[in-house]
């Protein structure tokens, strides 16, 4: 029987060319500007696509709580681009808002989590790096919680940890 060496030229359309991924344990807390796109800390990706035409899907995963229950809204950027949504007025806009669970006032138990996913065709086969943003449009700054409750001490078990990744995936066209 002949071996037959595949290659992403020979792979069918909708083939998953290559992954990338960065996943965050470590919990941490961020402040969010008014109106300001931030990165999420840790939370990139570059990936190197094989071909100009690829799709990059991309899915993102914040786990954790914010000290303002209302409009915060995520998205991604390819390098400087932002993804999804385009401006619209005063509106906050992104890809996902962060839900909330349990009590809008409960910010020491009980975290959130977004996982969302979007779609890229950055036209190059050179480098691309990808982020995930966190954006409110609140008078004042919030304070994300990644990967753990607002309340953090060990003497409860209603004070959860968790996860947070970014991945990208080259999709052949």
């Amino acid at each position: 029987m002949a071996l037959t060496k595949l290659t992403s030229a020979s792979m069918p359309t909708g083939s998953v060319i290559q992954t990338e991924k960065t996943v965050i344990t470590t919990p941490f807390t961020i402040a969010l500007g008014t109106d300001t796109d931030t990165t999420v800390t840790g939370m990139t990706v570059n990936i190197t696509p094989s071909f100009s035409n690829s799709i990059i899907l991309l899915t993102g995963q914040i786990m954790g709580e914010h000290t303002y229950p209302y409009n915060l809204m995520f998205t991604f950027f390819r390098d400087s681009t932002k993804l999804g949504q385009p401006s619209a007025g005063s509106r906050n806009v992104g890809i996902a808002p962060f839900p909330r669970t349990y009590e809008d006032t409960d910010t020491n138990s009980t975290p959130n989590f977004v996982n969302f996913q979007h779609h890229d065709t950055p036209n190059t086969t050179s480098q691309v790096t990808y982020k995930i943003t966190g954006n409110t449009n609140q008078s004042s700054s919030t304070t994300l919680f990644v990967n753990r409750c607002a309340g953090d001490g060990n003497d409860s078990n209603a004070m959860e940890r968790g996860m947070s990744f970014i991945m990208a995936q080259e999709i052949k066209v």
